[in-house]
């Protein structure tokens, strides 16, 4: 019963500290107890009165260089190259252009935890690009959201918390994109190579066509939908593989807690794995000309009008196949008529 005295006591004295605190920001701020942000790690107090908003022409360039702390970083092509800001005065980068590689970089120590208080300002870094691609892109956003619309880029994304969002970069050149906690979204864009890693969150490829796509992600869902690439291969730890609309010379997902769905494919092969879930493909063709390796060990299989038990094989020697197995759910393969 004492310990139990004591944690509510130590809680007691936690938000009696916090609540002392916000008192006192609301003080300095004559009494306004909403509309800020109070960085921690360089004790400072944030209100849209203190945004700096700034233009700088650039001469052009081929390569970008970011290094971002907390705002929502946009790269896009317009009709003249500069950079358009709105930043608290402490975060404004330091800038530089020299022989066609443009470099913005923030100070490190403005990567810090924030507690807003009704603070909804949105704070950003524009770079305006006047021409259709780049020779290379190297991003590194630690908490904020990056974006990249109408161009034709090669090189990384990487956040470490926040979204990475792409959209018309059709000219397909080899690209790779990081995220740590958050979310990754494309549309319309064609790439050579593309690879994608995620720890926590969401991934969804629209209208999409490369010669290889590789996502390996930990925890969250992955969705495709309108992809074609000679190889895709997809890994998730826990989660849910959709994809619809999907042609490639092969494919490989692996998932360990989750189902794999995989609607309308044309491909040669099909390489599934599953420890805790359902694998279910839909295949544009005919199931006669496909050699089979499925098993289920607590669960059942189909392969088009054969259905089994647990295993199920056929080996013709044929050049198309598919290799399926899970652990605990069914294996259903399914077949539909080319139209």
């Amino acid at each position: 019963m004492n310990k139990v005295f004591k944690w509510i006591a130590i809680i007691a004295a936690c938000v009696l500290v916090i609540g002392v605190a916000f008192a006192g920001i609301g003080a300095l701020l004559g009494g306004k107890l909403i509309g800020y942000a109070f960085n921690f790690g360089n004790m400072n107090i944030r209100t849209a009165e203190d945004l700096v908003e700034g233009t700088v022409d650039l001469e052009p360039f081929d390569e970008i260089y970011v290094e971002a702390a907390d705002p929502y970083v946009i790269i896009k092509k317009g009709k003249e190259n500069k950079i358009n800001y709105k930043l608290p005065k402490e975060m404004i980068p330091t800038i530089s252009n020299e022989d066609g590689k443009l470099s913005v970089v923030q100070d490190k120590k403005m990567n810090n935890f924030d507690i807003n208080m009704g603070y909804n300002e949105n704070i950003y870094i524009e770079i305006v690009v006047d021409k259709d691609d780049l020779t290379k892109l190297d991003v590194m956003a630690a908490s904020g959201d990056v974006s990249v619309e109408d161009l034709n880029v090669e090189g990384k994304i990487k956040v470490s918390s926040g979204a990475i969002y792409i959209e018309n970069c059709t000219e397909g050149k080899d690209l790779e994109t990081v995220v740590s906690s958050g979310s990754l979204t494309i549309n319309n864009s064609n790439f050579e190579n593309f690879s994608h890693k995620q720890s926590s969150g969401d991934t969804e490829i629209n209208t999409v066509t490369a010669k290889s796509i590789a996502i390996d992600s930990t925890s969250g869902s992955v969705t495709a939908l309108s992809v074609k690439a000679d190889t895709i291969d997809c890994k998730l730890t826990s989660g849910e593989i959709y994809a619809s609309e999907v042609e490639c010379d092969s494919i490989k997902t692996k998932n360990t807690s989750g189902d794999i769905n995989i609607l309308n494919i044309r491909t040669d092969k099909v390489e599934a794995d599953s420890t805790s879930g359902t694998v279910e493909y839909s295949i544009i063709g005919d199931e006669n000309d496909y050699d089979f390796t499925l098993k289920a060990t607590a669960g059942d299989v189909k392969a088009g009008s054969v259905e089994a038990n647990h295993k199920f094989e056929r080996n013709n020697g044929l050049d198309k196949s598919v290799n399926a197995n899970t652990t605990s759910g069914d294996v259903i393969i399914n077949f539909v008529e080319d139209n």
